[in-house]
């Protein structure tokens, strides 16, 4: 029994690791995208707390990074 419960653990904490990295990948590429557009990180920051959600919900969609960009910066032109 206890060994079972160790080896769900060891899965659960993984599977965090795998999402960690997984999310940090994400705004890492989304802020790039952002600076390739001539935004500093901080506004890129910025933005993401402001629209994290919107944004999430993207990438949950399936949009590409340029494709979230774009319509981040057209709906919220005054981040920008």
């Amino acid at each position: 029994m206890v060994e079972i419960l160790a080896i769900i653990g060891a899965s659960v904490v993984l599977y965090l690791g795998f999402l960690f990295v997984k999310f940090t990948q994400f705004r890492t590429k989304l802020y790039n995208e952002f600076g390739r557009r001539g935004v500093s990180y901080e506004v890129a920051d910025n933005a993401y707390t402001i629209a994290g959600d919107f944004i999430n919900s993207l990438h949950a969609n399936g949009k590409n990074i340029d494709e979230i960009v774009d319509e981040v910066m057209f709906r919220y032109p005054d981040l920008f």
